[in-house]
């Protein structure tokens, strides 16, 4: 099973291997937020409905640079062309809890904000450019967003979807995971097994306003093994291709000398983003939320409508 964090490092490697498809791909500079150990850090889901729900919202400066910050203290950067180019997570200053600092990528904070912990901060500051960012827009949405579940009729994507749901449960801290499954192949010719080939991925996202970013992702490529149960079906055996040198083995065995197989393993990427894109819509339409899309780091949005 493989993991990616979707960082500037991730995504370069992800480039790498030529996805299309998931929005415009653009030339940025990235960094991101760390923390130090002068000041108090906070995970996510702590204080949403405390210190930090002052600054929470989207604030911009005289250049459309855009910041967007959780009631959490998590928070992503936009440059004007829209590419997020920075994430992390904000700091109070030990001494006072009075100096919101965030933005760490070289030792020093780029942001600072003055609270007394209410509603009145109103802007603040680049410590870099001396740019004054201020709100636009309050943060008047839930970070407690609903699981995932398959609403199509498809019975075996149906069985898929909760396989690797259940799979790779724990693994990733988003507030949301959505599965999306590439699949290659379906063999039917026994109905106690069916053979369903293909690359399983689940991505995660975290909410910024009414957009998805995107966060960690797994994928499992191989061969999943369903058996119907009732009215439906269910995963009872998968072979997933191992990590590192075993990897081109398994999936050479798996395709069994298909060559056009192995090529749509090699360039599963290139398949990724339709299945992708038609269950975040499918989970948004079937939530009824004000989401208009989901965004990678490094790269556009990709709207739902």
């Amino acid at each position: 099973m493989k993991k990616f964090r979707y960082t500037a490092t991730a995504l370069s490697i992800i480039l790498a291997l030529s996805l299309t498809g998931c929005g415009k791909s653009k030339d940025s500079s990235s960094s991101s937020s760390n923390g130090s150990s002068s000041t108090t850090t906070i995970s996510t889901g702590t204080n949403a409905e405390g210190e930090f729900a002052s600054i929470a919202g989207t604030w911009e400066d005289d250049v459309n640079n855009k910041v967007i910050i959780r009631p959490d203290g998590k928070y992503i950067k936009f440059s004007g062309n829209d590419d997020i180019i920075e994430e992390g997570i904000c700091a109070f200053d030990e001494k006072d809890n009075t100096l919101v600092n965030f933005g760490y990528p070289n030792g020093e904070y780029l942001y600072s904000a003055k609270t007394d912990g209410s509603d009145n901060v109103s802007s603040f500051e680049n410590n870099k450019t001396g740019k004054t960012y201020n709100k636009t827009t309050a943060a008047n949405y839930s970070l407690d967003l609903p699981e995932y579940k398959y609403n199509g009729d498809d019975k075996y994507i149906s069985a898929i979807t909760e396989y690797c749901l259940k799979e790779t449960a724990g693994t990733m801290e988003n507030d949301v995971f959505i599965p999306a499954p590439v699949i290659f192949k379906t063999d039917e010719s026994d109905s106690n097994d069916i053979k369903i080939t293909g690359v399983f991925w689940v991505m995660g996202y975290d909410i910024y306003d009414n957009i998805l970013y995107g966060g960690a992702s797994t994928q499992m490529p191989g061969i999943l093994h369903l058996k119907q149960k009732g009215s439906s079906y269910e995963v009872v055996s998968a072979e997933i291709a191992r990590d590192g040198a075993d990897y081109d083995t398994d999936i050479k065995k798996f395709c069994n000398g298909d060559t056009e197989l192995e090529d749509k393993f090699t360039n599963n990427l290139d398949y990724l983003e339709e299945a992708r894109k038609a269950e975040v819509k499918s989970y948004v339409d079937t939530n009824g939320l004000n989401i208009i899309g989901y965004q990678d780091f490094g790269w556009t949005l990709v709207e739902l409508n």
